[in-house]
């Protein structure tokens, strides 16, 4: 199939361009209504269509890179495809997905929308067609904390009952059960209700939570954002969330792998990421590595660490401590990779870990196990300046900025 034939389920004909023009002026802040006949066509639309695609437009997109296909903006240009509409269009079905009250198909095709947006933007020649919008690319690459169920487990429903995809129906109030995270009593109060999810439903939605991260894996191989540092932290901050998705199966090696799609779970694709963003595509490597070990350091303290406020402790669960084992399993390969680079780095990092440590047992034993295997990585004269610094930190409190 053609990526023009690909298209057609998207009716980018029969948009209006005022509502083009109006949906770009609001800077896919907000979801713009269409006109109900084609909402309601376009509200039908089948992920197998996004699929499809995807499939087409990847393609192509290799082809392109050996030399062996014209331009995909060629392509479309000589068809009368309007590169704004469609990027208009698929920020509709993304704004859809993120909406709380959405059922399950709006999130895959919210998911898969963000997915196509993403891949176009990595084709070359996306940032001479305009379609690049940091708002949107930020909004279509933390997609998935709004479209995957939160303690889906605890929400699922039996597979006989309706899937909330059917039905859109919304359950009776209830409140999260306080086993990963300590959730204080005014955030108890905004909490909303949840859809339930059959187990139907949550591999569907799996299936484009995995499609839309390979896609930003593949963005960030040929995107550089070495100039947009706000999207960088953006991609950090998603990617050291996704490392508690779902648990990794066996051990996790963090070698660049030579295909993505064999990537076997979310939390490698993420630690994957993390790693692509350390690389001098991005900016400096240097700070590119204070980023990602600031997001790591709650990782291995086990704590929940949000844009504001002071980080909440997680519960040290198996899951908790098994992603926080893999975090730094995860700072030992990127400092024997980058090795002067990173070492210095490393040194704050160890710092912090000392500085922000719990008084509780549990979580003392398992920083002094972190800090004991992150100083195994050190060279003997900066293992010395760490211990002289440890020595001395009983009488001050003072340590070197990792992060904001």
């Amino acid at each position: 199939m053609s990526v023009i034939s690909a298209l057609e389920f998207l009716r980018l004909n029969e948009i209006p361009e005022a509502w083009v023009d109006a949906v770009w002026d609001l800077e896919f802040t907000e979801r713009k209504p269409l006109d109900d006949t084609i909402e309601d066509e376009l509200a039908f639309s089948e992920d197998k269509a996004f699929r499809t695609l995807y499939q087409c437009l990847l393609a192509h997109a290799a082809d392109q890179q050996d030399g062996a296909s014209q331009s995909i903006w060629a392509i479309l240009g000589e068809n009368g495809v309007s590169i704004k509409s469609l990027v208009a269009v698929l920020s509709f079905f993304v704004l859809a997905g993120k909406a709380k009250t959405a059922n399950v198909q709006q999130r895959v095709n919210g998911l898969h929308a963000a997915s196509l947006y993403l891949l176009l933007l990595g084709i070359p020649g996306s940032i001479a067609t305009k379609i690049f919008h940091e708002v949107l690319l930020d909004t279509c690459s933390d997609l998935t904390s709004h479209c995957w169920p939160q303690d889906s487990g605890r929400k699922r429903k039996k597979d006989g009952l309706k899937s909330s995809q059917a039905d859109g129906k919304r359950s009776k109030p209830q409140r999260k059960e306080t086993t990963e995270m300590e959730v204080d009593e005014a955030e108890e109060e905004e909490e909303e209700e949840e859809l339930h999810f059959t187990t139907q439903d949550l591999v569907k939605v799996r299936a484009a939570v995995v499609l839309l991260v390979q896609s930003l894996l593949r963005l960030l191989h040929t995107f550089p954002l070495k100039d947009r540092p706000q999207s960088a932290g953006s991609c950090t901050q998603i990617f050291s969330k996704l490392l508690y998705f779902e648990p990794v199966i066996g051990e996790v090696t963090f070698a660049a792998p030579q295909d993505i799609t064999k990537l076997r779970s979310v939390p490698e694709m993420a630690f994957y990421g993390l790693q692509l963003l350390c690389s001098p595509l991005h900016g400096d490597q240097k700070e590119s590595l204070r980023r990602v070990f600031h997001r790591l350091l709650y990782v291995i303290l086990m704590m929940n660490k949000g844009n504001r406020g002071k980080p909440s402790l997680l519960i040290p669960n198996q899951a908790i401590i098994s992603t926080r084992d893999q975090a730094i399993h995860f700072v030992c390969h990127l400092v024997d990779k980058l090795k002067e680079i990173a070492l210095p780095i490393l040194q704050i990092l160890l710092q912090h870990i000392c500085f922000q440590i719990v008084e509780k047992s549990e979580f003392r034993s398992h920083g002094a196990q972190a800090v004991g295997m992150l100083t195994s990585q050190m060279e003997s004269t900066d293992y010395a300046s760490f211990i002289k610094w440890l020595f001395n930190f009983s009488r001050s409190s003072k340590v070197t900025q990792l992060g904001q």
